[in-house]
């Protein structure tokens, strides 16, 4: 399949077509056709692959049909709207890999994943809109002018031609349209497209493309980010892109080359898990060779070996690769991975990972760079090996880093602000959430953290410090609010005495209170209550028992009684989930 775009250089960006991985942005470019439509209809079909890479802004707009019907990302998921309904989805789009979307406008509006209908609803419904007809304008993204891109922008991806139809298309029909089939008859694609981009301030410039002869054209990017854009001209559109890596079913994994510091095969295999993947098994030739840089490199493959290990040699563009035995303690200062076609890392703070907190994973050469969805990026200083930036999506630094180990990007690291010079400890970590995060970016299974074992091999997983740093407003003699709601469970454990003469009873009582306390904060609590005890209870407030009927033998062994009340000598604070 031909793809509208190829690989470049600008001023040491990589580019492919009109698009390259490094904010700030610093353009549009966009498409547009007209469409004959002869007879009057209920609905239209437009369907293309998509290779979502940037949401700026909130909505974001993927297409739209004469200012009349849009196709947006809308706070993360799918959304359609006009001037009659607002029609919205929970299903977000896939992000850094191929997907096939049918977006259907008109009397029942939805969008079609892979060739199935995703739930939806329409909202602030006025009736249907009138019926299609007469000729319409498509236009994929947004024309420079036509939106305040502080407000609202195209979003930045890849995209083939679309395809569209005058009717309302059968899941069948968008299946076979997503495995690159024939597609249904009636299609619209044919004709002259208006390819235009610009700058930002500066010239508009056009490109006619005929893609009567040529309907699954890839095009390109709707939103890039080229510091050197004046270097890229019509003449240089064209390329390929296999139709197994967009056709359904896609390829479930990718390479990733990254630079190590001397890692022989043990911490390799552990530094692949790392970033959320694995030492190949196989070498596939074809899919490592193509890209891969100009370099001659040493790196490992999986082995099962205990003293001898599997290593590659290659130089990529001789296509020469060695796959030869060697000792394991040799070392690479290259690392080859087998990760997830769209793994993401989470950049993790206090409270959940947000929609700005989650990275891709890409590689420039061989030093890895984090993109976020909206521009955000997590870069490396290539010389010391040593220095992290988190950049903002116009390229300005917000914290830096210092890592333990050259290389390493991966793990808990201490961030210091920019603009305020405070720091924070922030974790960069493939691990799901049932998993802890070691110090390096290792991942052990969370029910093993604070369990008396080196699970990390660093003790960072026995670092259990459950309680979050407290506001510095808090008071431990001061409940959470004026009359704070208890509850409070007396459990009778055992009765020692009954003077019925006397009417006493002694008997030994547990108390159990439970109170809600906004302003603390927990972290990594175990599903086992018992794990979850605070090491130093009178950090937090916590309530005190008056024993009203209570009979002491003296006034010293009442003090006692009240005081343990008090600190509970006898019991317990435990962290709790919500």
């Amino acid at each position: 399949m031909a793809t509208f775009g190829y690989f470049a250089d600008a001023s040491g960006v990589p580019i492919y077509g009109l698009h390259t991985e490094s904010p700030p942005q610093q353009g549009m470019t966009w498409l547009q056709k007209d469409l004959a439509i002869q007879e009057p209809s209920e609905h239209i079909t437009v369907c293309l692959h998509m290779r979502l890479h940037f949401v700026y802004t909130d909505p974001a707009i993927v297409l739209y049909i004469d200012g009349t019907f849009f196709a947006v990302v809308y706070e993360g998921k799918f959304a359609l709207f006009n001037a009659r309904y607002f029609w919205s989805s929970d299903t977000a789009p896939s992000v850094r890999a191929w997907s096939h979307l049918c977006y259907v406008f008109g009397a029942e509006p939805g969008v079609a994943v892979g060739g199935r209908y995703v739930p939806g609803r329409r909202q602030g419904d006025l009736g249907d809109p009138m019926p299609i007809v007469a000729p319409r304008n498509l236009t994929l993204g947004t024309p420079l002018g036509a939106s305040d891109p502080l407000s609202s922008s195209p979003v930045g991806g890849f995209f083939t031609v679309p395809r569209v139809y005058t009717r309302k298309l059968t899941e069948d029909e968008m299946r076979t349209l997503a495995e690159c089939g024939e597609g249904p008859y009636g299609d619209q694609v044919a004709g002259s497209w208006q390819v235009r981009w610009t700058q930002w301030e500066g010239p508009e410039s056009a490109h006619t493309v005929d893609l009567g002869t040529v309907p699954d054209t890839l095009v390109s990017p709707l939103n890039y980010e080229a510091y050197e854009f004046h270097n890229l001209t019509p003449s240089a559109l064209f390329g390929n892109v296999p139709s197994e890596a967009m056709c359904s079913p896609q390829p479930r994994s990718k390479y990733m080359l990254v630079r190590a510091d001397k890692v022989s095969y043990p911490p390799a295999e552990r530094l692949c898990s790392v970033y959320g993947g694995r030492l190949p098994e196989t070498f596939d030739e074809p899919m490592v060779m193509n890209t891969l840089p100009d370099l001659m490199l040493f790196t490992w493959i999986k082995s099962n070996g205990n003293k001898t290990c599997r290593s590659l040699g290659i130089q990529a563009r001789k296509d020469v690769a060695l796959d030869m035995s060697i000792g394991c303690g040799h070392t690479s200062r290259q690392l080859l991975c087998e990760v997830p076609w769209s793994s993401y890392v989470e950049l993790r703070h206090s409270g959940p990972a947000g929609y700005d907190d989650r990275f891709f994973l890409l590689t420039r050469g061989t030093r890895p760079v984090f993109l976020s969805q909206n521009g955000r990026q997590i870069v490396g200083d290539g010389a010391s090996g040593t220095e992290l930036k988190l950049l903002d999506s116009d390229g300005e630094v917000l914290a830096t880093a210092r890592t333990a180990r050259r290389f390493h990007p991966m793990g808990r690291h201490v961030w210091r602000d920019a603009a305020t010079n405070a720091t924070r400890t922030m974790v960069l970590s493939a691990c799901g959430q049932t998993e802890f995060t070691c110090d390096d970016g290792w991942c052990v299974p969370l029910s093993t953290r604070c369990d008396g074992a080196n699970d990390c091999g660093d003790d960072s997983d026995e670092a259990c410090s459950l309680l979050l740093p407290l506001p510095p407003t808090y008071r431990a003699d001061r409940p959470p609010l004026p009359r704070t709601p208890l509850s409070l469970l007396v459990r009778l454990v055992r009765v020692h005495d009954v003077d019925v003469a006397n009417n006493l009873l002694t008997a030994w009582l547990q108390l159990e209170t439970r109170w809600r306390d906004e302003r603390v904060l927990f972290s990594q609590l175990s599903n086992e209550a018992m794990d979850n005890i605070l090491p130093q209870p009178d950090k937090v407030w916590s309530p005190m028992y008056d024993l009203d009927n209570a009979v002491f033998q003296d006034k010293v062994a009442y003090l006692h009684a009240k005081f343990s009340s008090r600190k509970r000598q006898r019991g317990t604070v435990l962290g709790i989930r919500r």
